[in-house]
């Protein structure tokens, strides 16, 4: 009689009006660590160098559902039998990713962490949504009531556990194990409740047991349904974090340079729009300034237009006044009518031509300045709205910035608080985390006194 294998899948799905965009970016961020991946198995995507670089194409995905409640993406956490060999393990991994993308219609990566060998185990990011048409395949957001009309399995996470039992099951068969998946809970089966696994009590001492009870997806339930309670949401919700010290501190300080990268966007934004406003407001009231010296000015150019139109009647061809006049040693002895004439208008002349000369270099001052003033208004608003574009192009619409930085906020809180200062500590000392990253743990753990130790280069 074949031996029942270990059987262990946790299944959580996340949709834009509960969560905003991110949350399963974050998922894979923790998944694709380096220090702890191994195999990778991959549909539609390519194997990311970085987990960074994971976490951004998974951002770019979910941003592809614009519906206001659309299901952004799914995340999973199986477990491996111990007694398979790690060959057969890569192709139960590869299998299963084939099953739950519909022979590769989807998206989904799957990244194999291999940093405890007694608890050997994988997590799976998958987006139910066709890599041609864009629609969604497995129907995965539907209600209970959708689904069975439609001939599918209700409960999509019951769906999961069963092309993982089969999966497991073909492959046991294949390779002459002895070993059987029952998806079936020990209740069901008439067994005593399992105990914990080994692995995972080792790993996550502090975190609540996960219940038997096959949890339900917010976006599975229908009009009748119940969701999971509460304590299951959470347990799930915190599954990507909190799983070590090392890799929790470093997502922490990742998180961290994230939502300063965010800050300084928005700060750069509003910045500009400032700078746009106070343009624009100076460029109003220079310009009302101008119009008023325009109307001022008016008189005097068109005066001097007219005592120039005028002089000219007064002069010669060679420009000399016209009339006669006698000196003598300097003193003039006499002047004709038409000279004593156009001499009046000479003088009358002149003093406008200096006003108008004047009141030209104003007005071109008032030009320039207005012309200045609009340059620098356009490009703080062209500032502005590259600013802006760059900033939604990472995380979207006003609405969904502010959802993204409460889930960086979030996300931060829950990393510092998983971790103890003992075991932060220790991280540090042994090398595994940086310099910034065990400041940066202390500054959001709350822990002060240690932080002004550090700073001021005391022994930790």
């Amino acid at each position: 009689m074949a031996q029942a294998a270990y059987f262990r899948i946790e299944h959580a799905s996340y949709n834009r009006g509960e969560w905003g965009y991110g949350r399963v970016a974050n998922a894979a961020h923790y998944a694709a660590n380096q220090n702890k991946r191994g195999h990778v198995a991959t549909v539609g995507l390519p194997i990311f160098r970085t987990s960074y670089d994971a976490k951004m194409a998974f951002l770019a995905l979910e941003k592809q559902a614009t519906r206001k409640n659309a299901r952004l993406g799914d995340t999973l956490i199986v477990s491996l039998p111990n007694q398979v060999a790690p060959e057969h393990r890569i192709i139960m991994m590869e299998r299963f990713l084939s099953r739950i993308t519909f022979n590769g219609q989807t998206y989904a990566q799957a990244w194999e962490h291999n940093d405890k060998p007694d608890n050997p185990h994988f997590h799976v990011v998958l987006i139910d949504r066709d890599r041609i048409t864009g629609k969604s395949v497995g129907k995965f957001g539907h209600s209970r009531s959708y689904r069975a009309k439609q001939g599918l399995e209700p409960n999509v996470t019951e769906w999961m556990r069963k092309q993982w039992e089969e999966t497991g099951n073909e492959v046991f068969a294949e390779f002459g194990y002895g070993l059987t998946f029952d998806r079936r809970s020990n209740l069901e089966r008439g067994l005593e409740p399992a105990e914990r696994h080994r692995g995972y009590a080792n790993d996550n001492p502090s975190v609540d047991e996960v219940s038997q009870n096959i949890p339900t997806s917010t976006e599975d339930a229908g009009d009748s349904d119940e969701d999971m309670d509460t304590s299951e949401k959470e347990g799930l919700t915190h599954a990507a974090i909190g799983v070590d010290p090392v890799g929790t501190i470093k997502f922490l300080h990742d998180q961290k340079a994230n939502l300063e990268h965010l800050h300084r966007a928005k700060e750069r934004i509003e910045t500009a729009e400032k700078r746009y406003a106070w343009l624009v407001e100076q460029r109003e009231k220079v310009s009302a300034e101008a119009g008023d010296y325009y109307q001022e000015s008016q008189h005097v150019l068109y005066k001097n237009h007219q005592l120039q139109e005028q002089l000219s009647q007064y002069q010669r061809e060679d420009g000399s006044l016209k009339g006669k006049s006698l000196s003598l040693f300097g003193v003039t002895l006499f002047k004709t009518s038409a000279r004593k004439e156009a001499e009046r208008v000479q003088v009358s002349a002149q003093e406008y031509q200096a006003l108008a000369t004047d009141a030209e270099h104003t007005r071109r001052s008032y030009d320039r300045e207005l012309h200045r003033l609009s340059e620098n208004a356009s490009q703080a608003e062209r500032d502005a709205f590259m600013y802006r574009r760059e900033l939604e192009a990472v995380y979207g619409v006003e609405e969904e910035v502010e959802a993204a930085e409460k889930l960086l906020l979030y996300g931060i809180r829950d990393a510092a608080s998983s971790v103890t200062l003992e075991e932060a500590h220790a991280a540090y000392q042994a090398g595994d985390i940086t310099y910034d990253e065990y400041r940066t743990f202390l500054m959001e753990g709350g822990y002060h006194a240690e932080l002004q130790a550090m700073d001021n280069g005391q022994s930790l």
